[in-house]
């Protein structure tokens, strides 16, 4: 009897560390303040730099999400250079290793990922460079829930302004990890098993509207429907309760399956529903299209559906 007691704490001790080690995925202030500072913690302001001058976390370190030297980059992939461009792709091992050793980060550093946290759009760069962190070989990841925001709520909190001193270069090495990254061939097989989510608004979902970076109008075939802009509460920069999320996606008929894939117009939105598939449902095997529909409107044989037919 002793010994099946001594089993049962050691699972349910277990399962309370696997259940903290994912909820690290998603930090609140609390959390920061207790953690800010620390040796091996960086503090990533994905802000552009006039916004990050203005006012920021102290200690942060400045690496714009977007622009010419952020977190994404266009392919040509036609003849035309302006029509035939697949945007916001995730960069090549080169750039990423110089990006994020420019941001001083090295192997082993936990890095927490603050945007402004005013609505769920900005709360996806911070989820898209999440992602980006993962599949460049860096786990150690956190996204600040609401944002820099959620820091300014409380005006006790400290602001820094002006210039900041720039990090020591690190000499990160990416080693990719593409567990979390989907290709046409694994949108495929999501699809076939009912494990495909559409994380766009519902307009283009159903057809009626579309993204100018997207060639025809509707879905992937057997695509359910789960807009990126449901997951924070309010369209603010917090993401909403787990059972909150659980009850989406049961009204929304999403899989709650292992093994899904999310897409979207440009792997933006996608990477909403991705974090939250992964880092607060715990889906391991949750994977994200990064060209989702930009790339896969343009392929020949890739099978789309419009639930609203205008044309």
């Amino acid at each position: 009897m002793r010994f099946i007691k001594f089993l049962i704490a050691c699972v349910a001790g277990v399962a309370a560390t696997t259940s903290a080690l994912a909820a690290q995925a998603l930090v609140d202030v609390a959390w920061l303040k207790a953690n800010m500072g620390k040796p091996g913690v960086v503090l990533l302001d994905i802000r552009a730099a006039k916004a990050f001058e203005a006012g920021r976390i102290p200690g942060s370190v400045n690496s714009p999400y977007g622009g010419k030297t952020g977190w994404r980059q266009d392919k040509v992939v036609g003849p035309d250079k302006k029509k035939d461009v697949i945007k916001g792709l995730l960069p090549s091992a080169e750039y990423l290793e110089k990006l994020i050793s420019k941001a001083g980060v090295k192997h082993g550093d936990h890095v927490v990922v603050v945007a402004m946290g005013k609505d769920a759009a900005d709360i996806g760069s911070a989820t898209r460079v999440y992602w980006t962190l993962l599949v460049a070989g860096h786990d150690n990841v956190s996204v600040l829930n609401g944002g820099l925001l959620a820091w300014l709520a409380d005006k006790a909190n400290p602001i820094a302004k002006g210039p900041a001193a720039e990090p020591a270069p690190s000499a990160f090495k990416v080693k990719l990890d593409t567990r979390f990254l989907a290709g046409p061939d694994e949108v495929r097989t999501a699809a076939a098993k009912g494990l495909l989510i559409d994380s766009r608004p519902t307009d283009q979902y159903l057809g009626i509207n579309k993204s100018g970076a997207v060639t025809r109008h509707g879905r992937i075939t057997g695509a359910a429907s789960l807009p990126g802009i449901w997951t924070t509460t309010d369209n603010k920069g917090k993401f909403r309760p787990v059972d909150e999320i659980r009850k989406l996606y049961a009204y929304s008929k999403a899989p709650m399956a292992d093994g899904t894939v999310t897409y979207c117009n440009t792997g933006h939105w996608a990477s909403l529903g991705w974090f939250v598939d992964h880092a607060i449902l715990g889906k391991k095997n949750a994977r994200m299209y990064d060209g989702s529909l930009t790339e896969w409107s343009r392929l020949q044989n890739a099978p789309m559906e419009a639930q609203v037919s205008l044309r």
